[in-house]
């Protein structure tokens, strides 16, 4: 059996790469960027580039199908492949409406196919170090903040959000109460989400998602019972309590791309997954339906 890539944009060629280590490649859709079909044979030569789903959808050989498209494409592509027997690897969100997402997971259940969405943060060394710190150590207070410039074609809560979302939630659980506050002009209530979460025992948490910065650069702060910790980018720092600053506490020397398609791989394969990430894909929809950043 092997597998199938929709979509060859950016991230799509992330994928190929990761995912012809493990398994064969056999196809790879795109609706015909020259450049990127260039790319495709440079690298790929034995992945065959089509024009139609038609190849992918009716050979019996593909089992399952990675799909990396703009976010308005991800249910109907899902569904698409569900419905012609793939198990589907999406990119988050896994739909831009709770309809749409209860949907793809009642599609995938009747037709006893694996469907996976790709929140990528949950498969991060870090995040996984952080989940097992915490476990003996509980968080107090989160704070998480993502500057960046750029992808204004896509919403900014389905495109950034729902990745924080998706961390905070796998750490603290479903807040009680989110607090949205307003931007003072149409260009930064489309680009720039601040908010505040409340959840059980009294924790708290704020979320920063600019896309309007100079700078790019992904923090989360998190103080626990007992500690401070400080994850940015690739790299988890803890409080010297004695030294009074941030030491270097670990590195992560593995993608959590590469980690992600592996899990994925072995999902498909009869092993458990890590968690239910369909599930969390569900509660970081619902919880931008709380934002009212979505009218969904």
């Amino acid at each position: 059996m092997s597998y199938a890539i929709i979509g060859l944009g950016k991230w799509g060629k992330n994928l190929i790469k990761e995912f012809s280590k493990l398994e064969e490649i056999s196809y790879c859709y795109t609706k015909g960027n020259q450049k990127n079909i260039r790319w495709l044979k440079k690298n790929f030569p034995k992945v065959k580039y089509v024009d139609s789903l038609t190849p992918i959808f009716m050979d019996t050989k593909i089992s399952s199908v990675i799909i990396a498209t703009p976010i308005k494409s991800h249910y109907s592509l899902s569904l698409s492949a569900l419905k012609h027997g793939k198990n589907v690897f999406v990119e988050k969100p896994l739909g831009t409406t709770l309809r749409q997402c209860s949907s793809l997971i009642k599609v995938a259940k009747k037709q006893n196919l694996k469907l996976f969405v790709g929140h990528i943060f949950l498969y991060h060394p870090i995040f996984i170090k952080i989940k097992k710190l915490i476990q003996n150590d509980p968080i107090v207070y989160f704070d998480s903040s993502w500057e960046k410039y750029g992808t204004f074609n896509e919403d900014i809560g389905l495109n950034l959000l729902t990745h924080q979302f998706s961390i905070i939630t796998s750490l603290l659980g479903t807040p009680q109460k989110i607090i949205l506050h307003k931007q003072s002009s149409k260009l930064l209530e489309k680009n720039l989400v601040c908010l505040d979460m409340n959840f059980k025992k009294n924790i708290q948490a704020r979320v920063l998602t600019n896309r309007l910065s100079s700078k790019k650069r992904f923090l989360i702060t998190i103080l626990t019972k007992n500690n401070i910790y400080i994850w940015e980018n690739n790299e988890l720092y803890k409080f010297d309590k004695i030294k009074k600053t941030f030491k270097l506490f670990f590195r992560s020397k593995i993608t959590p791309l590469e980690i992600e398609c592996k899990e994925f791989v072995n999902y498909i394969n009869g092993n458990f997954a890590l968690f239910n990430n369909t599930k969390q894909a569900l509660i970081a929809i619902k919880l931008l339906k709380q934002t009212t950043l979505q009218k969904i």
